[in-house]
């Protein structure tokens, strides 16, 4: 018996129309599935290109978020997983004082990702174990490290960076030094954050013009509050108090609750004879955060400006907690004398006048010095029955 070829292609038809009848429903509902799984593939791509592109710019915290929103729409993205490793062993290399806060441990383990995946990063996670070796306080384990970073890479400025932080804790500020800082603002000469560690490298050395340049330098980069203020703090120990006035009031403006920033501010003023301002300064200062430093400066403020009563009450919540720096005790015989208890400023100037500094050529060898000399002074005064006059305290600085 021959076939129908008309019935067999009717059956067919028959058979197709039932399982798109059948099949629709299915691939109906699969449908918006499919299209978000479509969606969160770009996206996940967009994100891990925008993390290389950033990573290749030396934007290493705009490469971890960007790495970091691609692994959050897919945990188990291979690549999403190493362009956070890569762009954490960057960023935290490049910012050792953050492994403070951070999970070395972890750390490490993004590096051994790095090490297998980049090889082109090898030098840069030799020069990361190395801070991270330095941050546990293994010295010679991290200046090895630095060394095999720069025998394979000499111009790594990671592990220059690293050498540098070690040359000035050894106190080795000279040529070395300033050879590895060299290098590393070569590989980061845009990185304002570099500019600000080398500032505050350099204040800790005790060189105050070189670190005021660098301030300068991240502040032109960009402009933030707690660089504003170590900036004007190098000009105040530069006797610059009018430089120190113009960066202390941008410190406080962009950061209104800002302690030091506003009692850099009133220093500032002190040193530009505006008292009524600095006192104003010194007061939102103790407002902020009530401080030995704080108080003592607006007494001194209050006392330089005739209001020694007012002096007193504030200098007194500091001697009566026990503190009796000579500076502090001078400040408060003044005030003392000056609103007319002549008796007690007396006693306490006849103690300031018998102290000796034991090094007088040292910063607070010079301070006690001056100190005790101007108590001499007032102690021959007081005696003498002169006419009582505004005193005039010792300066704060040698």
């Amino acid at each position: 018996m021959s076939s129908n070829p008309a019935c067999g292609s009717r059956g067919m038809r028959v058979a197709i129309a039932i399982a798109v009848v059948l099949l629709l429903p299915i691939a109906y509902n699969a449908w918006p599935q499919m299209l978000r799984s479509w969606s969160t593939c770009a996206r996940v791509s967009d994100h891990l290109r925008s993390a290389d592109a950033a990573m290749e710019a030396g934007e290493y915290g705009l490469a971890l978020a960007e790495a970091a929103r691609a692994r959050a729409l897919e945990p188990q993205n291979a690549r999403a997983i190493l362009r956070v490793a890569r762009a954490r062993v960057h960023l935290l290399g490049w910012n050792p004082d953050d492994l403070a806060n951070t999970d070395t441990n972890e750390l490490l383990a993004d590096a051994r990702l790095v090490e297998k995946a980049f090889p082109r990063d090898k030098a840069t996670v030799l020069a990361l174990r190395g801070m991270v070796a330095r941050h546990r306080l293994a010295l010679d384990d991290a200046k090895n490290l630095f060394d095999s970073a720069l025998a394979l890479e000499p111009t790594n400025g990671m592990a220059h960076l690293g050498l540098a932080l070690e040359a000035l804790r050894e106190g080795a500020r000279g040529e070395l030094f300033l050879e590895h800082m060299d290098a590393v603002l070569m590989a980061r000469k845009n990185e304002p954050g570099l500019h600000a560690l080398f500032g505050m490298a350099l204040k800790r050395a005790g060189d105050a013009r070189s670190a005021e340049e660098a301030f300068l330098q991240a502040v032109s980069k960009r402009a933030d509050p707690n660089w504003l203020t170590e900036l004007a703090t190098l000009r105040m120990v530069q006797d610059k108090p009018a430089d120190a006035e113009v960066s202390a009031r941008q410190a406080v403006q962009m950061d209104p609750r800002s302690h030091g920033a506003w009692l850099v501010l009133g220093q500032a003023l002190v040193g530009n004879k505006k008292n009524e301002e600095a006192i104003q300064a010194f007061q939102t200062a103790v407002g902020i955060q009530e401080t030995p430093n704080a108080l003592f400066n607006l007494g001194a403020a209050l006392n330089a400006n005739g209001n020694f009563a007012q002096s007193v009450a504030v200098l007194q919540k500091l001697v009566q907690s026990g503190d009796r720096d000579p500076l502090l005790m001078s400040e408060f015989a003044s005030s003392l004398e000056g609103m007319g208890n002549v008796q007690e400023a007396l006693r306490i100037f006849e103690t300031l006048a018998s102290l000796t500094p034991q090094d007088p050529k040292t910063p607070q060898g010079r301070i006690l010095a001056n100190v005790s000399e101007y108590a001499r002074e007032r102690v021959a005064a007081i005696r003498s029955g002169a006419p009582a006059t505004t005193p005039t305290p010792p300066p704060n600085a040698p």
